[in-house]
């Protein structure tokens, strides 16, 4: 089965808080920053998110990325987001809150 990138509008408050952080060889909460967090997790055994979006930092087109996201396809009822899209939303959500 192929994988493709969908992109859909979706309001950055609905990520934050619910969203299992990846890296070669453990996550982590994306609230409370526990770790580590086996990927199949349904919800943090710390501060109880329930992890409906799953992303890593690593770049998809490496090997190391290829892995990671392998695994997380695996995971679960998990939506897989990129992450240079979340912390670009993220960030510029951050950036309007200073000038309020």
């Amino acid at each position: 089965m192929e994988q493709i990138r969908v992109w859909k509008e979706i309001d950055i408050k609905e990520i934050d808080g619910h969203l299992l952080i990846c890296d070669d060889l453990s996550a982590h909460c994306g609230a409370c920053r526990k770790m580590p967090i086996p990927l199949e997790a349904s919800r943090c055994p710390e501060c109880g998110t329930e992890f409906n979006y799953i992303t890593t930092r690593e770049n998809h087109t490496t090997p190391t990325g290829q892995r990671i996201l392998s695994k997380m396809l695996q995971s679960g009822n998990k939506s897989i987001i990129e992450y240079s899209d979340y912390k670009h939303a993220s960030d510029k959500k951050k950036a309007q809150n200073l000038f309020k």
